[in-house]
């Protein structure tokens, strides 16, 4: 426990109101972390990494979903059904099929259950989102 007297001003760090100046909390913050955390310059450069990853992964979520919602949301109500699922993934000449012409619709209701994580029937877009996120971070994981 840091003692209370850590965090008394003096009177030429206070403002009008007799309260700590902002600047003065700032160093005394700064001066009470490395005090008493230990923390290196490796370790903020490693944080900031994280997060520009974390945003990148968010970034790419949210393009995906937007583009997948395009494609998939025929009745744009916001949600996918399994009909439009099904129809995005085996339609005649699709994508998929080109890639893997043995895809079955057993197959395609298999990911559309793996996907409703609430089992309501429909796709949000939330659902989406946690599973794409999860992907991602699991693709970055690889090629770190």
């Amino acid at each position: 426990m840091v003692p209370e007297e850590e965090y008394d001003a003096p009177d030429s760090y206070r403002n009008k109101k007799n309260e700590p100046s902002l600047s003065h909390i700032i160093h005394r913050t700064q001066t009470l972390v490395k005090k008493y955390f230990t923390i290196t310059e490796a370790d903020i450069k490693k944080e900031a990494e994280q997060a520009r990853r974390e945003k990148d992964i968010t970034d790419a979520v949210e393009a995906t979903v937007k583009e997948m919602w395009g494609k998939f949301d025929r009745d744009r109500s916001g949600s996918l059904t399994k009909a439009e699922v099904q129809d995005f993934f085996l339609q005649n000449g699709g994508p998929f099929l080109q890639l893997d012409p043995s895809l079955t619709s057993s197959m395609v209701q298999e990911l559309f259950d793996e996907f409703d994580t609430n089992y309501d029937g429909i796709i949000t877009r939330t659902e989406m989102r946690r599973i794409l996120r999860a992907t991602f971070k699991a693709l970055a994981a690889k090629t770190k």
